[in-house]
């Protein structure tokens, strides 16, 4: 799946052959047979709107068990349809560059797209169908600028082969060659544990992804939540915690009703090459928000999916702070935790913080924490 230019029909290609495994494409191989007339001639006779929907009870006819299927570029705007096709396999977004993609366009000589209308610019088009990609995918590719079909191509087979694998976490204090499969650790179980049982820290089990030069410069210009989507996506399998839920969490995380900067974690220049990270934007102005605003979100997901757990069920996480901390904790859990049966306790020594930080965590108000300030003896 990927806008018109983005290369799918070639990269489907390389993939069926490498995989050995048929290819469909759904252009070239249903729409044109099904209907006897090139594309361009039934988008004309029917208009945006309808052929839309011509095509998307098209794709709702294709039935095909182990083959890679190219999509049209139009395919994700029918929203029956891509639940219908994600039903049958995983749906992998090739998220090309922009400019690449109208530059490849401009060389194909097609200046109009589907649901394009008179006067409307080719970019708001193309802006707009980024908007439908991002809701129907389960694995992300994130092409480079001018990045061949090959080389994405081979990215595709490795996100399949870790998506295969679900490669689970270990500790740090594990030897990782030496955990077995069956005795990593799943996502939703770090997330309940938090430190490993040997006190040490959960990381994948296999290789930390990387990111490539050309990877990285697509980030740059994206928001702090397109930014810090696309690094999660790397690090957590979609089987575990899906993109699009993934997408939703980060949003009520970071936005700026509760941050009070546009762009979250803005970055300052000082001189020459020094730069400031401002994190004091938040909503209790620690570090911590950073971490805390999603982490309670992450944490009620995974509880729902336990398998232990009751409706009954009623969790109390316990923290001891000397400052920071606390606040971050309290706030994060009132905002994203209410009512889900996860409770917060939060200690910090009555003379061994600020005023401030005393007076942010005893005026916290939430039906699902509580602050207690001990005196050390």
């Amino acid at each position: 799946m990927g806008s018109p230019g983005s290369g799918k029909s070639t990269v489907a290609r390389i993939l069926a052959k490498k995989l050995n495994k048929p290819s469909i494409d759904i252009d070239n191989d249903i729409l044109e047979p099904m209907w006897g007339v090139k594309i361009s001639e039934k988008l004309k006779e029917k208009g945006s709107k309808h052929f839309i929907e011509e095509e998307g009870k098209a794709l709702m006819t294709v039935k095909a068990e182990n083959s890679i299927i190219s999509l049209t570029g139009s395919n994700p705007l029918h929203d029956e349809a891509m639940r219908y096709i994600a039903n049958t396999g995983y749906v992998i977004f090739l998220d090309y560059p922009a400019k690449g993609i109208l530059q490849r366009l401009h060389k194909m000589k097609i200046d109009r797209i589907v649901g394009q209308e008179i006067g409307t610019p080719l970019t708001d088009i193309l802006e707009h169908r980024q908007m439908t990609y991002e809701q129907a995918y389960d694995i992300r590719i994130l092409c480079e600028e001018n990045e061949s079909p090959e080389s994405v191509s081979e990215k595709v087979i490795e996100a399949l082969a870790v998506l295969e694998e679900d490669q689970g976490y270990v500790s740090t204090r594990q030897d990782k060659d030496s955990v077995s499969v069956q005795e990593r650790t799943s996502l939703g179980e770090i997330l309940l544990q938090g430190l490993a049982p040997d006190g040490g820290l959960y990381v994948p089990a296999l290789q930390i992804p990387c990111l490539s030069k050309g990877e990285w410069s697509r980030l740059v210009n994206m928001s702090y939540r397109d930014r810090a989507l696309r690094i999660m996506e790397r690090l957590i399998n979609p089987c575990d915690l899906h993109p699009s839920k993934l997408r939703l969490f980060l949003e009520r995380a970071y936005n700026n009703e509760t941050f009070s900067h546009e762009k979250i974690f803005p970055v300052r220049h000082l001189k020459d090459n020094h730069f400031l990270l401002e994190l004091f934007h938040g909503p209790t102005a620690s570090f911590k928000d950073a971490a805390l605003q999603l982490m309670p979100q992450m944490f009620v997901d995974a509880l729902r999916h336990n398998e232990f757990k009751t409706d009954s069920s009623r969790y109390i996480i316990l923290v001891a702070t000397s400052g920071d901390t606390g606040s971050a904790v309290l706030d994060g859990f009132r905002r994203h935790a209410e009512g889900s049966g996860v409770g917060v306790i939060v200690l910090f020594p009555e003379h061994g913080i600020s005023e401030v930080q005393r007076l942010q965590m005893t005026a916290m108000s939430g039906g699902n924490v509580q602050v207690l300030g001990e005196t050390m003896v």
